[in-house]
């Protein structure tokens, strides 16, 4: 049930599938990869505008990745971040670390950002703003007094 989880992330193998999670209330991160960022289209991104969801990019492969590859994946993540900002959809930027000796602190993922153009604004509400918003909402969802959007219960005194 969805009133047991504070976030619902999925990751989209197919076209359908992300448009299928745009639309999809109980969605709340749609989490991008390699594969699936040729998805991410400007229709995707209208299902997105004016949601608190968040299209997650990770940052990693900028790390792992080398030569063409690593091109190929700037160029694709890029495309993805100018669709997001010009379509006004909230964006989060992850490293996913699969080790301890992986984890980054804020600034140098910010600093990863400035690769990918993002400038420092944007990226501090990607790792910072858009996440918080999004959990303090879903909290204020999970409250035992909320209805639906603008209905909450009162409690006699």
């Amino acid at each position: 049930s969805r009133r047991r989880v504070e976030i619902v992330s999925v990751v989209c193998s197919k076209k359908d599938d992300i448009i299928l999670a745009a639309r999809d209330r109980r969605v709340d991160i749609i989490s991008l990869n390699e594969e699936n960022m040729r998805y991410f289209t400007d229709s995707v991104a209208k299902l997105l505008k004016g949601t608190l969801k968040i299209v997650e990019v990770p940052l990693s492969p900028i790390i792992e990745r080398r030569g063409m590859d690593r091109v190929r994946y700037l160029r694709d993540a890029r495309k993805v971040l100018k669709i997001a900002l010009r379509r006004n959809v909230n964006i989060g930027l992850t490293l996913r670390p699969d080790d301890v000796m992986k984890v980054r602190s804020p600034k140098e993922i910010m600093s990863l950002a400035s690769i990918l153009d993002l400038s420092e604004d944007d990226a501090r509400k990607a790792i910072t703003e858009n996440p918080i918003n999004l959990l303090t909402e879903n909290l204020r969802k999970l409250s035992s007094s909320y209805v639906m959007p603008g209905l909450e219960t009162c409690k006699d005194n």
